[in-house]
């Protein structure tokens, strides 16, 4: 448990400098209780275990903004992490809202924040399982906004620089079909599933009718779909990869779809240097040619929303 604590601080010491927290107007706030802090770190808090009432594993999700108070100060926050250690709570993979200083050890109130919805366009959802959002892949979007600042990043999910998606970590491709519902119409759409199913009884070949038809499920919400190739694995499961790979690239979709071969730009330059576990998972050098490369092919083939006016 101390390594995993360890990695939390490392972690962001070294990148938090690659994206912040994005500014939201704020709609309203509502007080969850008090949270006795222990120790605060840049990316990691340690506080007591439940106490009035509070139950931290159901009041806290990894979409809301949250903001700690005391002593007419304030401090807010967004997280990707929460477990128990030791007897103490942890929340890591913190972002702080700019300018906020770390907060001293102390009993504060916490609230979730309910921010104001902004909306621009073009809108951008991004579908998939724990490389649209875990670990590393809290940065994809804010990478991808970097280059494409244009696009409004929207999903039911929010990661923790602000930025909306639609990404599930574990998913595989029926996991995917069966929460359609919960995301909502956008001008365009990304598309990376499929790696997952690996564990499941399905073929190859069952794996690409599901994504075709999430594509054209998505589709006939409006807006453009972009399908990418499955990233390169690094284990023995890269083999059924290539299959469904193989299969995307020869299809001729019948819905407002394109493939993005994401497999074909990144393969040439991958490396075990771009992934922090066997090889699946991408780190951050990994994240920065993913998203330098999907957001090219954005900027080529993405779609403004029609003036209805």
């Amino acid at each position: 448990m101390l390594r995993i604590i360890a990695c939390f601080l490392v972690c962001f010491s070294v990148y938090a400098q690659e994206c912040e927290l994005k500014p939201h107007p704020i709609a309203a706030k509502q007080l969850l209780g008090t949270l006795s802090i222990l120790e605060a770190r840049e990316g990691l808090i340690r506080f007591e275990p439940e106490q009035d009432g509070l139950l931290y594993k159901s009041a806290f999700d990894f979409d809301t903004l949250y903001e700690l108070a005391l002593n007419h100060q304030s401090y807010r926050f967004r997280m990707g992490e929460m477990f128990e250690a030791d007897g103490s709570m942890y929340m890591g993979n913190l972002v702080w809202e700019q300018g906020s200083q770390l907060p001293a050890p102390g009993q504060y109130s916490v609230y979730a924040v309910e921010t104001a919805e902004t909306k621009n366009s073009p809108s951008l959802t991004m579908v998939g399982d724990s490389i649209t959002w875990w670990s590393y892949g809290r940065f994809f979007r804010c990478m991808m906004a970097a280059q494409i600042p244009d696009f409004d990043f929207t999903g039911p999910h929010t990661d923790q620089f602000g930025y909306g998606h639609a990404g599930e970590g574990g998913n595989n491709s029926s996991d995917v079909l069966q929460r359609l519902d919960a995301i909502a119409p956008a001008d365009n759409y990304v598309v990376l599933i499929g790696t997952n199913d690996w564990k499941t009884p399905m073929s190859p070949e069952q794996t690409f009718d599901q994504i075709r038809l999430i594509a054209k499920r998505l589709s006939d919400k409006g807006g453009l779909v972009i399908v990418s190739t499955l990233l390169p694995r690094l284990d023995e499961n890269q083999a059924r990869n290539d299959k469904v790979n193989a299969l995307l690239r020869n299809w001729v979709p019948q819905c407002n779809c394109t493939v993005a071969d994401l497999d074909k730009e990144f393969r040439p330059i991958v490396s075990h240097k771009h992934y922090w576990d066997e090889g699946l998972h991408p780190n951050i050098e990994g994240y920065r040619e993913i998203a330098r490369i999907m957001a090219g092919f954005i900027k080529s083939k993405a779609e403004a929303p029609t003036d209805s006016n």
